[in-house]
């Protein structure tokens, strides 16, 4: 979801860094800025404190990184969404947007790490490497994705301005996010021993 989310953005980065009365640079910051946030969340956050949790607690942090990056893509698009409303005062718009796409960042490095230990947990050494394969398909899958399937959805629901196209990313990820929250709600047991 969150590479689908990131790469569904692509296209659009510097229109909606014009719309948002910013420049060329802005773009490139909506596009790596989510990248860079995981990485510093992983560094500060995630690897510091989620790896002594109890599974019930992680369980229970990635239930809400899942929500929390749920709630960013709704800000997200409330942001692009209202800057084409309000065109005069698109600074704080863009601040929002901004800040939606760096705490969705930060939400994946802790989600990421929660996933990642009860993955090594429960799967036997010998089917790490297929565990691992299917990894980096669903990413790169997703990279793929995002862009191909926020075009055809924008075609077909004739979204014709970049608020619009924008807007319907953040909507997209919000109901992806939504699916994920019940997804992983219902598989992840609150005690990882029930899986071995």
């Amino acid at each position: 979801v969150m590479h689908f989310t990131y790469s569904a953005l692509i296209t659009e980065a510097y229109s909606l860094a014009l719309h948002l009365g910013q420049d060329a640079t802005f773009s490139g910051w909506l596009i790596g800025a989510q990248w860079g946030a995981v990485a510093v969340g992983t560094l500060l956050i995630a690897r510091p404190f989620v790896v002594h949790m109890q599974m019930s607690t992680q369980r229970a942090v990635a239930l809400s990184a899942i929500a929390f990056m749920g709630f960013a893509s709704v800000c997200f698009s409330l942001a692009v969404g209202f800057a084409g409303i309000v065109a005069s005062k698109s600074e704080p718009f863009a601040t929002m947007a901004m800040a939606a796409r760096v705490s969705t960042g930060v939400a994946w490095s802790v989600l990421t790490m929660v996933v990642s230990l009860a993955a090594t947990k429960v799967t036997p050494k010998h089917e790490q490497v297929h565990n691992e394969v299917w990894r980096q398909f669903a990413i790169v899958s997703g990279l793929g994705a995002g862009p191909l399937v926020t075009a055809c959805l924008s075609t077909a629901l004739g979204l014709g301005t970049v608020s619009q196209r924008a807007t319907a990313v953040g909507c997209y990820g919000a109901v992806l996010y939504a699916l994920l929250f019940i997804l992983t709600f219902a598989v992840l047991p609150e005690d990882i021993t029930e899986l071995c």
